[in-house]
């Protein structure tokens, strides 16, 4: 058994746990994996043990000595108890469950597994805790476990990728690179070009965001992409010499600025960080946190604002090494306390996602799950395949309601449209109307005909209206006014 440090990363979604269970829960990482038949029990548990040996994060518990955390993981040939449970459950109810129940961080090892097997809908439900996972780490993991389990189904040699690092080699090349000459010049450009970011994007909230909130009740909104469309963006990312995520993240950054009139704010998104060879083959918290700095100008053509946009997706990538919680320790001694504005609004892109994984003599299929609690108060993901782009809005639900959200999804659409068929056109001038507002713009209220009472002269009409109102004012010209009996009295 050895103790290993967290990385300074990991420090900073540890401080946070700390705080309330809800945000404990905003953190955790759920994946809803459906079957078409029953899941081989002996199988699974034996490729949860295969993984177990492989990764020390599968054999690791945080403990606290004198207020410092640090990560206690076991001997590779440990025999650990799994934390696996079998239930009947619906597979959707057991990902609400799972997003709703903080992790005991203390316990060894820090995942979950539930299995449930119905007479119409067999599966899984695996949940991690954030501190020790990401994104990538759930991809190997789900490619390794497949590959063990379908081998053992199979009777076939169990071939896995690795070795995998072992965390103190994660730890100390974070603190190598953060302390060489690159790494405390990144560090210092990022914290320059996030000083004096604006504290909150000015959403129109129907009610007032809590002050110092850290996580939001979630809810979302799904919308789908044509694969025309997603097409469209890549072509038009090819002319411009840049990724189709700048064009995404360019169209939501217009929409916020239409729906704010802010000019300059800050986006979160997720940067993989595993520059270290064999980080590929790790799992683990392996991930910063990058922050956009969107500083629009109404003039600028939408093209360019693109371009621009990609420029400053590169800085972020170049210092995507820089820890997130180092960012805001500098910011704090500049007397700047930024973290919840720059969490406020967050952006994620994943390219090539597939849907299904091997798994025995058929197929897992991944599905959507919805999170309990959200750590940013507006969200926009975008899931790109060969079929489309599968969209969320994730929100916070006590502050936007449906109808608004419907609004704004309509909205990015006109504006993903319009950018793609004019990138030319100035960010003031680029077209979002819906066609039922076009309608109610140029048609509704432009209904400004009135009956006319034609047995009447103009004159009459007049004075009908001078008697109802003689002291109204009837003309204003150059400063001086006069009523309406003042006009009659010269007419």
């Amino acid at each position: 058994m050895t103790l290993t440090p967290l990385t300074m990363a990991q420090q900073g979604i540890w401080f946070l746990y700390q705080t309330e269970p809800a945000t404990n829960c905003a953190y955790n990482m759920v994946f809803v994996l459906k079957s078409a038949s029953s899941i081989n029990h002996v199988h699974l548990q034996q490729s949860l043990k295969l993984l177990q040996r492989q990764h020390e994060i599968l054999r690791a518990q945080i403990v606290t000595a004198g207020g410092i955390a640090q990560m206690q993981i076991s001997d590779e040939g440990a025999d650990l108890a799994l934390n696996i449970d079998y239930t009947n459950a619906d597979l959707q109810a057991i990902a609400q469950q799972q997003h709703s129940s903080p992790f005991d961080l203390s316990r060894l090892g820090l995942y979950r597994v539930v299995v449930t097997e119905q007479a119409t809908q067999c599966g899984m439900v695996l949940s991690f805790p954030h501190l020790v996972f990401d994104d990538q780490s759930a991809h190997l993991f789900l490619r390794q476990l497949s590959k063990a389990y379908t081998a053992l189904c199979h009777g076939t040699p169990i071939e896995l990728t690795g070795p995998a690092l072992g965390w103190q080699q994660v730890v100390d090349y974070e603190r190598n690179f953060l302390a060489s000459e690159i790494g405390r010049e990144l560090t210092a450009e990022t914290v320059n070009r996030l000083r004096a970011t604006p504290a909150r994007l000015a959403l129109p909230r129907h009610n007032t965001a809590p002050s110092g909130s850290l996580v939001y009740p979630a809810a979302a909104k799904k919308f789908t992409l044509s694969s025309q469309q997603v097409q469209q963006v890549r072509q038009l990312a090819l002319q411009l010499r840049v990724t189709p995520a700048a064009i995404y993240l360019a169209t939501y950054q217009i929409l916020l600025w239409r729906y704010s009139g802010q000019t300059d704010f800050g986006v979160s998104m997720p940067v993989m960080n595993r520059d270290l060879q064999g980080m590929q083959y790790t799992l683990g918290y392996l991930t910063s946190v990058g922050v956009l700095r969107a500083r629009l100008n109404e003039n600028l053509p939408a093209a360019k604002f693109i371009v621009d946009v990609a420029g400053q997706m590169m800085d972020m990538l170049e210092a995507h090494a820089i820890p997130f919680p180092l960012i805001v320790k500098h910011l704090k001694r500049a007397g700047e306390d930024l973290q919840g504005p720059l969490f406020q609004i967050g952006f994620n892109y994943l390219d090539s996602q597939s849907e299904e994984i091997t798994w025995g003599d058929g197929v897992l299929q991944i599905e959507e799950s919805i999170p309990v609690y959200l750590k940013n108060e507006f969200k926009l993901d975008v899931q790109v395949s060969v079929n489309g782009a599968r969209c969320y809005f994730l929100y916070d639900e006590t502050g936007f309601s449906p109808s608004f959200i419907e609004q704004v999804t309509g909205h990015f659409h006109s504006l993903l449209n319009s950018i793609i068929l004019t990138p030319q056109t100035s960010l003031a001038a680029i077209d979002m109307l819906l066609p039922a507002e076009r309608t109610q713009l140029l048609v509704d209220w432009n209904r400004t005909e009135q009956d006319f009472p034609r047995e009447h002269c103009l004159q009459q009409l007049f004075e009908e209206q001078v008697a109802r109102t003689p002291e109204a004012t009837a003309l204003i010209f150059e400063g001086a006014t006069l009523s309406y009996a003042q006009l009659n009295a010269k007419a």
